[in-house]
C-alpha cells in the first residue's frame, strides 16, 4: 500500500511540473509556430494521461483499504 502511495505522490509531483511548464507557454509563439504548437499540445496530452493514472491509482487504492478493513 505504502509504495503504490509513493507512486501516487511521484505521478503528482510531475503532473504539478507539468503543469507550470503549460502555464509558461506562451499564447502568441503557440499561434505563429506550428512545431510549437504541435509541442505544447503533445505535452498537454501526456499531462492529461497521467491525471488520469493519478485518478486511477487513487481509486485502486481507495477500493484496497476497503477490502483490508
Amino acid at each position: 500500500m505504502e509504495q503504490l502511495r509513493s507512486v501516487i505522490e511521484m505521478l503528482k509531483k510531475i503532473n504539478s511540473k507539468n503543469s507550470s511548464v503549460l502555464d509558461s507557454c506562451k499564447e502568441e509563439k503557440l499561434q505563429k509556430d506550428i512545431e510549437y504548437e504541435n509541442l505544447f499540445q503533445s505535452y498537454w496530452s501526456s499531462n492529461l494521461r497521467v491525471s488520469n493514472v493519478v485518478v486511477l491509482l487513487e481509486a485502486i487504492e481507495k477500493e484496497l483499504s476497503a477490502i483490508k478493513l
